[in-house]
């Protein structure tokens, strides 16, 4: 077997693992379809409302939310981001510190994220994305110890990535 041989076949092995390693969640809803990706070894639960995605113990500070709802028509991106970093998130996040905030893309669309702290002794690091699609104001939030923090980030971020929207 030549060496460009045996490269390709390691690729290909490595796709293949990295693609057996993955759990596909779709979500139905009557006008479009939700999908994503997430590490094999990851919980998921549902309430209908918030999708709850874990990397290990459910219990655990370590978690990312999805979730979705109709009203982006009528605000744009900016202006759902200020809502939320401004009046939500600082309700929900007691000692929130904003620190730092960017453009991003989801699905094809643009989106916004914010990093921040939160909590008072036991300090939390957290991620808040959010984009506009299809009517629907999409949100996605990354939260872990200040110390796992940055060791998470890249997993949750691709799940990020793996994230479709479809109309049906």
């Amino acid at each position: 077997m030549s060496v460009s041989h045996r490269i390709l076949s390691i690729v290909f092995t490595l796709i293949t693992f990295v693609g057996y390693a993955q759990q596909k969640i779709s979500i139905e809803d009557p006008e479009f379809t939700v999908g994503m990706e997430i590490p094999e070894s990851w919980t998921s639960i549902d309430d209908g409302y918030v999708l709850k995605i874990f990397p290990g113990d459910t219990a655990a500070k370590e978690y990312m939310t999805f979730t979705y709802f109709a009203d982006a028509g009528k605000v744009t991106l900016d202006t759902a981001l200020f809502i939320e970093t401004n009046f939500k998130l600082t309700k929900d996040f007691p000692g929130y510190k904003q620190l730092a905030i960017g453009d991003t893309k989801m699905n094809k669309h643009p989106g916004k994220w914010v990093n921040f702290m939160h909590g008072n002794k036991d300090r939390q690091k957290a991620c808040f994305y959010i984009s506009l699609q299809n009517g629907q104001s999409v949100q996605f939030l990354l939260n872990a110890s200040a110390k796992k923090f940055d060791t998470l980030l890249p997993a949750y971020q691709q799940v990020i990535k793996s994230f479709v929207m479809t109309e049906n």
